[in-house]
């Protein structure tokens, strides 16, 4: 029993642990994060400024076509 129990004690000591679940994956959730970022202060502002914009010109198309049918 003695011989069992430091046999176990020794290769507890031997053991490393295992890397913990940030230090396998950080580099993957860094770039994710990074993503994430990148889409909230440049993709989606611009793709909101480029609705407005189409909204803006079908504005302006239909105002010129209801001011040409006026002059007819």
């Amino acid at each position: 029993m003695l011989n069992f129990l430091q046999q176990a004690a020794a290769v507890a000591a031997d053991a490393q642990p295992e890397p913990s679940f940030l230090m396998k994956n950080g580099g993957l959730i860094m770039i994710g994060m990074m993503v994430l970022v990148l889409w909230l202060f440049m993709w989606r502002p611009e793709s909101k400024r480029r609705k407005q914009m189409q909204v803006e010109n079908a504005a302006r198309l239909r105002a010129a076509t209801m001011h040409a049918r006026a002059a007819i």
